[in-house]
């Protein structure tokens, strides 16, 4: 009990088929729903988090945000999916929830505009070059939209400058 509460919490299970998760995945962590954050249990792929009151999975069927560090490259074929997902009180019995339809979907964030391996000051000059920018322009580049809004703007700038001098 918490604060006069009963404690739950659910738990995410991913998998690579036919692949081990760790040759290419290393760290995971997350936001739930209820923006409680996810944490990997040590050596496996799998999230949790834990709530303090009953939790009720929205409509839309969101569980939350999932970051992933890629360690090695997967190739373009390579599907990521949820395994299981379940859903317990501390002292109930655990719940399956049916993840049969799950859905996950990747953002890759690079910055790397000229394709060299590096984030660098040419990537910014590009950048720079099509700021402000909406999709309806004639140089937008979707690429630089990092976070898909349909406009090249600060928001865009503050996401490209923490990948900024990564190769």
């Amino acid at each position: 009990m918490a604060a006069d509460k009963q404690t739950y919490g659910y738990e995410i299970e991913l998998d690579l088929p036919g692949k081990t998760f760790s040759d290419y995945i290393g760290s995971i962590s997350g936001t739930s729903f209820t923006d409680a954050p996810l944490r990997q249990t040590p050596d496996r792929p799998v999230l949790s988090a834990l709530l303090i009151s009953t939790p009720a999975v929205p409509a839309n069927g969101y569980l939350g945000q999932i970051d992933l560090q890629v360690t090695n490259a997967l190739e373009v074929e390579t599907t990521l999916i949820v395994k299981t997902a379940s859903m317990a009180g501390i002292s109930g019995p655990q719940d399956s929830l049916d993840v049969s339809n799950a859905m996950i979907t990747i953002t890759i964030i690079s910055g790397d505009f000229d394709g060299d391996l590096d984030v660098d000051f040419a990537d910014f000059l590009a950048f720079t070059g099509v700021f402000g920018l909406s999709s309806s322009d004639a140089n937008y580049d979707t690429r630089m939209d990092m976070n898909d809004d349909g406009v090249i703007n600060f928001a865009d700038f503050l996401i490209f400058v923490s990948a900024f001098s990564t190769t």
